[in-house]
């Protein structure tokens, strides 16, 4: 699996807006849409990226939920947990063993909200190096503010 800086553009096109068309894309990148389209079908096949689909339409008064899965280097765990911990819109925050290192559940307004966690409150912690998010769709189960 080798990435190349025109992947990692393209990545980042959808990062910032995963709603983007191969040709927005294409003319952001100034290449072709077939370019594009190539090299995401690649990226797909690779298991590099993945699309994830989630519903927009939520009650107004249902906080917007997501799942983060955090990696992080091996000597920052303890000061990312602590980070974490801290933010406000933090429910639960634990340390794991399997996919990643942390995985916390966090509650946001809206898309935009977790939009602006993501990039202001998230990514500049110290120590994390890959962070994925799953929105929550429906909770079976809620008992309120955990960690």
């Amino acid at each position: 699996m080798y990435i190349d800086d025109k992947d990692a553009a393209i990545i980042e096109a959808l990062r910032r807006d995963g709603r983007a068309s191969n040709a927005e894309i294409a003319r952001g990148m100034g290449v072709s849409e077939g370019t594009i389209r190539r090299r995401l079908s690649r990226l797909l096949d690779e298991g590099i990226i993945e699309i994830r689909v989630a519903s927009a339409e939520r009650p107004s008064e249902t906080p917007f939920g997501a799942i983060i899965e955090i990696t992080v280097r091996p000597d920052s765990l303890d000061a990312v947990l602590e980070r974490a911990r801290a933010l406000d819109e933090t429910r639960f925050v634990a340390s794991v063993a399997g996919c990643c290192d942390i995985i916390a559940r966090i509650e946001v307004e809206d898309a935009d909200g977790l939009s602006r966690f993501l990039a202001e409150r998230l990514r500049p912690i110290p120590g994390i190096e890959r962070a994925e998010t799953s929105i929550i769709l429906n909770a079976a189960k809620d008992e309120g503010r955990v960690g």
